[in-house]
């Protein structure tokens, strides 16, 4: 079982790792030209480069999802043996797919529920199917993990979504477990959304400023926030913060004030 130093340990490796990876692809960067560079050039390569280190660094939160869960005693799969190789379904499974959905949105079921009926239509009628393809762009996993019998499979999103993709991620939900229950129809599925952190100063705040763009989704259930998502991996309570105490360790390290120097190089470079 993981502990508070465990937990702390593997974010600070797992994230210098992600670390390392970007500096090195800082030293190999090209610049680009555009508008705000005769406006503002030195603020604006800057932002150009730390948008760099932005999109790294959501790569992090999947790898640190791994290592913690594997630590953790989960089993875990590459998020590509989903995302590359899923079974095609058939128009009257998609059909009854979309009933869910409108039924989700009504809030006449929940995902959970919804999940079970896709399950008993895919078995009442014996479906199946030998042909396979790519999730369709945009609605692919993060991370696929069991532990104790239950698939966890998800998506890490960002905590400040646009208004009403609660509609838009919770088809996505839909969508992975009728995947899954066409290969494993028995197979218990937990899938959710991820958001890795809180940008807030607590989670009233977060509910009250955020919370309604995720509408009807339900938080703990349908999407899991910092804690709620760290914890179930880990088993470490308040395992958010202890992650966030890894990155302030690192805040002070050498590599950090390599890249910091090589983020005013780059910046000062014509």
């Amino acid at each position: 079982m993981l502990n508070e130093d465990s937990v702390y340990e593997i974010a600070f490796h797992s994230t210098k790792q992600n670390l390392i990876r970007w500096e090195d692809n800082l030293s190999n960067r090209e610049q680009t030209f555009n508008h705000f560079d005769v406006l503002f050039p030195n603020a604006r390569q800057i932002h150009s480069i730390v948008q760099s280190g932005l999109t790294s660094f959501g790569s992090n939160w999947e790898k640190l999802a791994y290592d913690l869960a594997s630590a953790n005693g989960y089993k875990t799969f590459e998020k590509n043996d989903f995302n590359k190789n899923v079974p095609v379904i058939s128009e009257d499974l998609k059909e009854f797919q979309q009933k869910m959905r409108r039924k989700f949105e009504t809030e006449d079921v929940t995902l959970d529920k919804a999940i079970d009926e896709i399950r008993k239509f895919i078995i009442q009628n014996k479906l199946s199917s030998t042909e396979r393809k790519k999730v369709e762009s945009g609605k692919g996993i993060d991370f696929w993990f069991e532990k104790d019998g239950v698939e966890l499979i998800g998506d890490i999103k960002s905590p400040q979504e646009n208004i009403g993709n609660g509609k838009k991620l919770a088809e996505h939900i839909l969508i992975w477990a009728t995947y899954r229950l066409m290969d494993e129809p028995m197979t218990e599925i937990e899938a959710v959304i991820a958001f890795p952190y809180n940008p807030y100063a607590d989670f009233e705040t977060y509910m009250s400023l955020q919370g309604q763009k995720f509408a009807p989704m339900k938080t703990g259930t349908d999407y899991l926030m910092a804690d709620q998502f760290w914890e179930k991996l880990s088993g470490v309570a308040n395992s958010t913060k202890i992650i966030f105490d890894a990155f302030e360790a690192l805040s002070q390290s050498e590599q950090i004030l390599r890249i910091k120097q090589t983020i005013a190089d780059l910046s000062q470079a014509k």
